[in-house]
């Protein structure tokens, strides 16, 4: 069995306990409400999580009797469900198939979707350009090449999430870096485009039909239905905030009133 190189180190499952905020239309399915909160995050950064959400399983409601918030239509549910989360840190090494690339950069992605920039200066010295043939070449060992579609071993050297979207910086200046079929001749890649979402020791085998799972489709109508979601819930949210302060002025209006006509009558 030939052996693999994989992004296993990265992933990671566990049972986890987190909150959302449902609006009181999902009552008649709260379980179908929770599901479409979470797709709603899928292949997005998660604070609850702290790493992107991949796919999810087994979601048990753990409120028995949501209030709704006073200000706002919504009510607050904890939930429990099985996730399966990329958490990439600084230090790890990752595999990412490169999908563009020029004489100041390289660009890969990551499981077929997480975009990783490497700049020139984070590459090895002995890698450089080749203008006419649009690849990086090794000055000393001419058969270590990467040109696009190829697969990099690289280190990861910052993560941020800029507003839900997921950026890796990374580095080759270590020998154990570069391109994948040189530094391990013979070992299996994925094949393209490289999702490879569910394999390996980190995949959701025997999980229940009940599942969410990221594509790069939902991901990309996922994103946009969170980000028109998110405006309109704040807009409601503020209205609904400014309509409680305007409330609570005019019922302090009202008892004003009320003593001085109190006062009135005394005298």
């Amino acid at each position: 069995m030939a052996a693999t190189i994989s992004n296993n180190n990265a992933l990671f499952r566990a049972r986890t306990h987190f909150s959302v905020e449902l609006h009181p239309s999902t009552v008649v399915d709260v379980h179908e409400g929770v599901k479409e909160q979470l797709n709603s995050h899928l292949l997005r950064f998660v604070d609850d999580f702290n790493g992107v959400l991949l796919s999810y399983s087994n979601v048990e409601v753990l409120t028995k009797k949501p209030v709704i918030h006073p200000y706002f239509p919504y009510f607050h549910l904890d939930v429990r469900a099985d996730v399966l989360v990329f958490k990439p840190a600084r230090g790890m090494t990752l595999v990412g198939r490169v999908n563009h690339l020029g004489e100041d950069y390289i660009g890969a992605l990551v499981l077929g979707v997480f975009n990783v920039t490497i700049p020139a200066r984070c590459v090895m010295e002995e890698l450089t350009f080749q203008w006419e043939e649009n690849k990086w070449q090794h000055s000393q060992q001419p058969e270590h090449q990467i040109g696009e579609h190829s697969y990099i071993v690289f280190t990861v050297e910052d993560v941020r999430d800029h507003g839900g979207y997921f950026q890796i910086s990374g580095a080759m200046r270590d020998s154990h870096t570069g391109a994948a079929d040189f530094l391990h001749p013979g070992v299996k890649l994925p094949e393209a485009p490289a999702l490879d979402l569910l394999g390996g020791d980190a995949g959701l085998e025997g999980l229940d039909a009940d599942m969410g799972a990221a594509t790069p489709a939902t991901a990309a109508a996922n994103g946009k239905a969170f980000r028109k979601r998110g405006k309109r819930n704040k807009d409601m949210r503020k209205n609904q905030q400014q309509g409680g302060k305007a409330t609570d002025k005019k019922e302090e209006g009202n008892k004003a009133t009320d003593k001085k006509e109190e006062g009135k009558e005394k005298e």
